[in-house]
């Protein structure tokens, strides 16, 4: 039985994650304002958010909203867009543990890493209730939970996604919030240990690339963080288009890519676009590396990130060797893709089979 000076501890240390987590929820999934005034106070780099400035509203829109949507299923999802089957698991986590705030903030999806902070506050709180109420095995449940969700959630992608924000916040508060945010579920990683190396786990693995795709294939695993390990950002993008002279405006979406990849390849520029993609993907490569070799608490997770990185370089590397991508790989893909669709909306065994088995060559890789 722990001591009344240990439980009290164990109280406070729990309350304090609970209060940094929900506040740091807060800034993500809401617009800066007033109602921030009892929240920041006494943060001098945070306090510029509860001031009313219509400029780090536009900061908030900017960054939240339109350059780097935080949302779980465009960093972990293959197709790199927000929605489609990670939102599920998410939802179901969040009932699983009695958390529901999705009707609370004007967010589009649950996975939002908003919520998922909130989430983890949740169980924080859920943690020091048990300590304070002498229920241990109570506590123990709320720990376990997210050490959980850290492994299956959270810490799976919030702080590649933190990055992307800091990289494009120059000198807004927000960048101040995504190193916090960061710096909170490092060391979140290290105290819940959610996803370490010990010996005798199987190597991490990730799927290879395709070893030979289209344009419209190759734009949508560079766009993908879950396919690429790197979040390429609209001054990314926009700057490899215009090395060729390809037109990219500021207000252009990351979308817009697919196009400057099949503009590249018809004007047999492709090496030179990916040539000038190559250093934001190595900065990425140099992100997750530091974080395998220094963090013990998410080792693999970082590796996973690492490997995916080091193939997407593999990858570019080879795109650059062959010069134009293959067309029929598109064609026959998206083909493919539209198949699968249709046969969404049939019912019946033979549509059910039929659907996994093209949905099988979707996933696997055209080689030459």
């Amino acid at each position: 039985m722990t001591s009344a000076g240990t439980t009290l501890d164990l109280v406070e240390q729990a309350v304090t994650r609970a209060r940094l987590a929900a506040l740091l929820g807060r800034l993500l999934a809401g617009e800066p304002g007033s109602d921030l005034v009892p929240l920041v106070a006494g943060i001098d780099r945070l306090a510029p958010l509860a001031a009313g400035d219509p400029a780090l509203m536009a900061d908030y829109e900017r960054l939240l909203l339109r350059e780097v949507p935080v949302y779980e299923s465009v960093f972990l999802d293959t197709g790199g867009q927000r929605g489609g089957p990670l939102v599920s698991p998410v939802s179901a986590a969040y009932e699983s543990v009695g958390f529901d705030e999705s009707a609370v903030w004007r967010v589009a999806g649950p996975d939002h890493l908003g919520l998922e902070l909130r989430c983890y506050a949740h169980l924080c709180a859920e943690e020091a209730a048990g300590w304070e109420g002498d229920q241990p095995d109570r506590a123990m449940r709320a720990v376990e939970a997210a050490r959980g969700f850290l492994a299956a959630h959270l810490g799976a992608w919030g702080e590649v996604a933190m990055e992307a924000v800091r990289r494009r916040a120059d000198a807004s508060p927000y960048a101040d919030v995504a190193v916090a945010v960061m710096s909170f579920l490092a060391s979140e990683s290290e105290r819940l240990r959610p996803d370490p190396d010990h010996p005798g786990l199987p190597p991490v693995d990730v799927d290879p690339p395709p070893q030979r795709m289209g344009p419209h294939r190759l734009a949508r695993w560079l766009l993908a963080p879950a396919c690429s390990g790197a979040y390429l950002d609209t001054d990314d993008l926009g700057s490899a288009a215009l090395l060729l002279g390809i037109p990219w405006r500021a207000s252009d979406p990351r979308s817009r890519f697919g196009q400057v990849v099949e503009d590249a390849s018809a004007g047999g520029d492709l090496d030179v676009l990916l040539a000038a993609l190559r250093p934001a993907i190595e900065r990425w490569l140099q992100f997750h590396a530091e974080r395998e070799a220094n963090r013990s608490g998410d080792t693999r997770t970082w590796r996973t990130w690492r490997l995916r990185t080091e193939q997407t370089l593999e990858l570019v590397d080879h795109a650059r060797d062959v010069g134009r991508p293959d067309a029929t790989d598109d064609a026959v893909h998206d083909l493919l893709a539209a198949t699968v669709q249709q046969l969404q909306q049939l019912d019946g065994a033979h549509a059910l089979e039929a659907r996994r088995v093209l949905s099988e060559l979707l996933d696997q890789e055209v080689r030459p």
